[in-house]
């Protein structure tokens, strides 16, 4: 990813030019991958003091990297396609039922479909083939 010196645009653009992260977003979206693949979940406040911001900046992950264009920039490379193939097979064919059911829950959230507030989803696990991607 090319790196470049605005963090604080909306959509990746700043006065119609395209904005690149910068070396402290890169290094952040490295960290915090490695530790969601390590299954560890820190948060963002530490991943961003361990890709090099200072603890002042880093008390407003918000403003300071997660909203900022050229993280928005990084999300947009991403293809989308194999992760979700590989959520979907999880939910579907994992023998873990743990595993299964965290990847239901998470495709149900992308799709604006899991219960909000105190609903559960019944019988998801009996009918999770029916319940994801019934296209």
């Amino acid at each position: 990813m090319e790196k470049g010196n605005d963090n604080h645009t909306s959509h990746g653009y700043k006065g119609g030019r395209p904005v690149h992260p910068t070396e402290k977003q890169i290094k952040a979206m490295e960290i915090h991958l490695k530790n969601r693949a390590e299954g560890r979940t820190p948060p963002w406040k530490e991943v961003m003091v361990q890709a090099g911001y200072s603890k002042l900046v880093s008390e407003n992950p918000g403003k300071q990297l997660l909203n900022t264009g050229g993280w928005k920039q990084m999300l947009a490379e991403v293809d989308e396609k194999p992760l979700l193939a590989r959520m979907r097979e999880i939910a579907l064919k994992s023998k873990n039922e743990n595993a299964s059911l965290k990847a239901i829950k998470e495709l149900l959230l992308l799709k604006e479909r899991y219960p909000k507030e105190n609903k559960t989803v019944k019988g998801a696990w009996k009918e999770r083939e029916g319940v994801i991607f019934n296209d």
